[in-house]
Order: structure tokens, then C-alpha cells, then sequence
């Protein structure tokens, strides 16, 4: 079973990047982050 969403690293061999749904930043880049925030749901702010 998978998630239906592969992401390889940019700095991954070619034939993996090709292989893939997204291609995120390289590790240098420190980037990461943007693809892992989009893989969850924001959390509706509570009224007071």
C-alpha cells in the first residue's frame, strides 16, 4: 500500500527523480520542509 504521492530529493540519482510524483530540494538546500508541510491537513483554528 502506498500514498499515492512519491517524492524523491533533488540531489537523488536521475533514474529515481524520473521515477517519481515531485522532486523536492536538494539536501544542501535544506528544503524539505515545503514537501513535507503540503502532506498535512492545516489544523482549523478554535474560536474563543
Amino acid at each position: 500500500m502506498t500514498a499515492g504521492r512519491d517524492v524523491a530529493m533533488g540531489h537523488a540519482a536521475e533514474a529515481v527523480r524520473d521515477a517519481t510524483d515531485e522532486v523536492t530540494s536538494t539536501i544542501d538546500e535544506e528544503r524539505a520542509d515545503a514537501v513535507l508541510a503540503s502532506l498535512v491537513q492545516p489544523v482549523p483554528e478554535q474560536s474563543a
